[in-house]
């Protein structure tokens, strides 16, 4: 499926400072007609992220409905 199709189903997406392991920004899950954005558009899009370095930030992908209290930590 190419990235810019409408999916039914996005999980949320967490951005975290690779340094010292803040989450810097936590993006919604979505259902519907739902287009997922890129990591460039999130940069972009989110004000917490904006002044951010992006190689200085970590980002975990969950599956729609996972919970991020159960996701081992990545960073």
């Amino acid at each position: 499926m190419n990235e810019q199709e409408p999916k039914n189903k996005i999980g949320m997406k967490v951005y975290c400072d690779l340094q010292f392991g803040n989450v810097i920004v936590i993006t919604p899950e979505s259902a519907g007609i739902v287009v997922e954005t890129t990591r460039e558009q999130d940069f972009k899009l989110y004000k917490a992220l904006d002044d951010k370095v992006p190689d200085s930030m970590g980002m975990i992908q969950l599956e729609h409905g996972e919970s991020c209290l159960t996701v081992p930590r990545a960073v």
